[in-house]
């Protein structure tokens, strides 16, 4: 595990935004991503079976979809089955977990990774993991479609932005903005995007930060991009923070409340 110990793990000594700690681990278990993942863990330990073409159940999928986050498509327009290619979500999940060294295919099942079994029974030790891999991944443009290369997303700043400004609803345009104000790597994807129709950099700030992190983490409540008819345009996507947030986040700041100072994290501290 101390393989893995760098700011992204949002260490109160160490970070302006840090996970709380909590005697009872169960309490990290309230991040979706977190409870679904732990789950796999105790499924996996015996062999998890999959389908012919590597891929979850139907019956595995019944049992872990209601941990996770949720998805808006099959929440709002269900299919009969729950198969992976009905739930974008799920399958955006398993995707990651081909990186995350968790788990490996056997003999048509998923079983543990060393790493996994030293997770398993472990929710604290799989939140900050998690924390800390979900970062990583975010941080390359190896699992989504965006034009971007990687860029260096300190998640734990935008946690700052959220704790600022996150008690009410404001667009993702609005913490895009603020976070190209601090962070150099994002700011030349932001300034040079074609903003025409709409800024694409907020578009892959928006996949790789705010859905594909806060969102999952249970850490911020979210209205999805709708066409507005009285104001005739698109409305990008909207966050606040949930209750969530405020448990398990803490923040350092002076209390002037103002965002403190951002230290921009050095690559070579990830390894």
């Amino acid at each position: 595990m101390n393989d893995y110990i760098s700011d992204h793990f949002w260490t109160k000594d160490e970070d302006t935004a840090y996970l709380k700690d909590f005697a009872d681990e169960n309490v990290y278990l309230e991040m979706p991503l977190v409870n679904l993942i732990y789950r796999m863990l105790d499924m996996a330990a015996d062999g998890l079976p999959l389908t012919k073409v590597g891929n979850p159940t139907i019956a595995v999928i019944e049992e872990l979809y209601p941990l996770g986050p949720k998805d808006y498509y099959w929440e709002n327009f269900p299919r009969k089955k729950m198969t992976l290619s009905a739930i974008p979500q799920m399958a955006i999940i398993w995707d990651y977990l081909k990186y995350a060294n968790l788990f490996r295919k056997y003999k048509g099942t998923l079983r543990l990774t060393r790493l996994g079994k030293e997770m398993k029974g472990h929710p604290k030790r799989l939140a900050h993991y998690l924390f800390y891999y979900t970062q990583e991944m975010a941080n390359t443009s190896l699992m989504d479609s965006c034009e971007f290369t990687s860029f260096n997303n300190a998640l734990n700043h935008v946690a700052v932005l959220l704790d600022t400004y996150g008690n009410e609803f404001r667009s993702v345009e609005f913490y895009a903005a603020k976070y190209a104000e601090v962070e150099a790597d994002f700011a030349f994807f932001y300034e040079t995007s074609d903003s025409l129709y709409f800024n694409s950099a907020v578009s892959c700030f928006n996949i790789r930060i705010m859905e594909r992190f806060f969102n999952w983490m249970g850490f911020v409540e979210m209205i999805r991009s709708h066409y507005d008819k009285e104001q005739k345009k698109y409305i990008l996507e909207q966050y606040k923070i949930s209750p969530l947030f405020r448990k398990l986040i803490g923040i350092n700041r002076p209390e002037s409340k103002e965002v403190i100072p951002i230290w921009i994290n050095n690559p070579s501290m990830m390894n």
